[in-house]
C-alpha cells in the first residue's frame, strides 16, 4: 500500500521533537494519555491507525493506539473496528475529564 505523507503534516503532533517522547513514552504514564489526548482530538488520526496497523509499527501510540491495541484491532473485522475505536475515545476522554475534575 503506498502512503501520502499529507495526512502527517495535519496531524497534531507534526513537528514536535517534544512530542516524540510523549507518544514513545511507557504504558500508561502520563505521557501515554496525552499522547492519546492528543490524537483523539486529531484530524488524522485513522489515517494515521491505518498507516501504523498495516506497516506494523512496533512501538508509540499510533491512530490513537499503542502496540497492543493496534495488534487487538488488525485482527478485528471492520464493523467490530469501528466500535473498539468508539471503546478507547470513551476510554480516553473519561480519563481526560477525570484530569479536569481533579484539577
Amino acid at each position: 500500500m503506498r502512503w501520502s505523507d499529507e495526512w502527517r503534516t495535519e496531524g497534531n503532533c507534526f513537528g514536535s521533537v517534544k512530542l516524540n517522547t510523549v507518544f514513545f513514552s511507557d504504558l500508561k504514564t502520563e505521557g501515554w494519555w496525552q499522547a492519546k489526548m492528543i490524537c483523539h482530538v486529531c484530524r488524522s488520526i485513522s489515517d494515521c491507525r491505518e498507516y501504523a496497523v498495516s506497516t506494523k509499527q512496533p512501538e508509540g501510540i499510533w491512530g490513537g493506539m499503542d502496540s497492543k491495541e493496534r495488534e487487538k484491532y488488525a485482527r478485528m473485522k471492520s464493523e467490530r473496528q469501528v466500535k473498539y475505536v468508539k471503546e478507547i475515545a470513551l476510554h480516553v476522554a473519561t480519563y481526560a475529564n477525570n484530569r479536569e475534575n481533579d484539577g
